[in-house]
């Protein structure tokens, strides 16, 4: 549990699957992402995946510190863990807006 003084960091990732991505197949990847790379990760505490309607989905993903998340993503693309995963994505003319929120208060 963490304490009052300490902050989280939360990344916010919006992204878009390939219209011909199956949803089954995405979802086993998400789950081989967390178990293989996420996981392993130095201050990885928590992922949400969430999913707007159509095809929006969002993964949300808690760190201890922003280095942590900077030191992840850093790594994504020596993973053939999180490869896989973004294959499934619609890679667009840009890049998602990816944020690093940090988490002020919570309640509940």
């Amino acid at each position: 549990m963490k304490s009052e003084n300490q902050r989280i960091y939360v990344e916010w990732v919006p992204f878009e699957l390939d219209k011909s991505a199956d949803v089954e197949g995405f979802l086993e990847a998400a789950e081989r992402l967390e178990q293989q790379f996420l996981s392993q990760q130095p201050g990885y505490m928590a992922r949400e995946l969430l999913k707007q309607a159509e095809s929006g989905w969002v993964d949300l993903i808690h760190w201890q510190s922003k280095k942590d998340a900077e030191n992840a993503a850093a790594a994504v693309n020596s993973s053939e863990a999180c490869l896989h995963y973004f294959s499934f994505m619609a890679m667009g003319e840009k890049e998602p807006e990816i944020l690093h929120l940090e988490q002020v208060k919570a309640w509940g």
